[in-house]
């Protein structure tokens, strides 16, 4: 069985990550425990070289990030001693693990900073007390969400030397040099301007070929971008929606997942409630809708694919529910009519029996 870890919106008095198991040949979940403590852990990741996993505190007043420890056998993989520390900015969204140069860092992307926090990582995975942050500046050009510079994610390319982070307030991608052993492990490098009022918020590299995918929040597309393994040269090759053409009521795109063998890409919709399967094409340079799967997880927030890319789990946060699809043999997310309540759910961590992240 696959573990799954649920983070949520949720007061620190009441569970806010739940962990779950998935019957892998089934797809059906049983509860096996709630962690309380954090204040809305609303995204986690999971360093298998660690054993911890990693949540944000989306807050405000108290931005923070948790590590907690994972140990027991895999039937019960049990949270124990938490360690936290504080972030650069307010209401972090997103954090990632790289190893870089020898040295283990924690990434946060801060929304309300705007900022990115580097933290260094011990040999047992707690967080160094040193910190390093950088400021975003600027504003976008049309959506009153566009009136400050917003860091949405931060991910770090196949070599593991650069970060990306896309910004939503800025319509851009900031692209940092990642430089472990400098006083400045994230140095800026440039910043690839999207189209006006598209909000980039999360991306998705290609695993061997010079693309990366970027879903944006606001104008609910995806964009196709090429580039050099340095960067200097990066271009958008392709943007299409990820609706049908003849919806035009409220939505806003959230998250990207590129499926196995990078033969799928998969995008959730908030507002028409939905997962856009596109083929990918020409040894990545392209993309091909392929459907639109309709969810019974409203405002489907974060969704992963498990290991075996048999199921597909969706955190419906405006239904409190999760929802599990089948995936077919063309790479086709299947309803099957099966959720599980889970309150606000907002992001979905699969760790295998050799406590992979899926």
């Amino acid at each position: 069985m696959y573990s799954v870890y649920i983070g949520s919106y949720q007061i620190h008095r009441q569970p806010g990550i739940h962990h779950l198991l998935l019957d892998e040949t089934s797809g059906h979940l049983r509860y096996v425990q709630g962690v309380a403590g954090i204040e809305n852990p609303s995204y986690l990741a999971w360093s298998a070289p660690h054993h911890r996993l990693f949540s944000v505190q989306e807050s405000e007043t108290d931005p923070r990030i948790y590590a907690l420890y994972i140990g027991g056998d895999d039937s019960r993989l049990a949270v124990h001693c938490s360690q936290s520390q504080a972030t650069s900015g307010g209401l972090p969204c997103y954090l990632s693990t790289v190893t870089s140069d020898g040295v283990d860092a924690l990434l946060v992307a801060n929304y309300a900073g705007p900022t990115v926090d580097w933290f260094p990582l011990t040999s047992d995975g707690s967080m160094h007390p040193y910190q390093y942050h950088h400021v975003h500046l600027g504003k976008g050009r049309y959506s009153p969400r566009q009136a400050t510079a917003h860091p949405h994610s931060i991910i770090t390319d196949p070599s593991h030397r650069y970060a990306l982070v896309p910004d939503l307030g800025l319509d851009s991608i900031l692209v940092y040099r990642i430089s472990p052993q400098s006083p400045a492990p994230l140095q800026f490098v440039t910043k690839i301007v999207g189209s006006a009022g598209s909000g980039p918020r999360l991306m998705v590299f290609h695993p061997w070929n010079p693309y990366f995918y970027v879903v944006n929040e606001l104008d609910a597309s995806v964009s196709v971008y090429y580039y050099q393994s340095d960067f200097d040269r990066v271009e958008q090759v392709q943007q299409l929606a990820s609706l049908p053409l003849d919806y035009n009521l409220p939505n806003s795109a959230a998250h990207i997942v590129l499926g196995a063998q990078a033969k799928r890409l998969y995008v959730s919709n908030r507002g028409h409630n939905s997962i856009a399967v596109f083929a990918v094409e020409d040894h990545g340079a392209r993309l091909d809708p392929l459907t639109v799967v309709p969810t019974q997880a409203k405002i489907p927030r974060h969704f992963t694919v498990t290991p075996d890319c048999s199921w597909l789990i969706i955190a419906g946060q405006g239904a409190d529910l999760l929802e599990v699809m089948a995936i077919n043999d063309r790479g086709i997310p299947v309803p099957l009519g099966y959720t599980y309540a889970i309150p606000r759910p907002t992001c979905v961590a699969v760790i295998d029996n050799d406590h992979n992240l899926g």
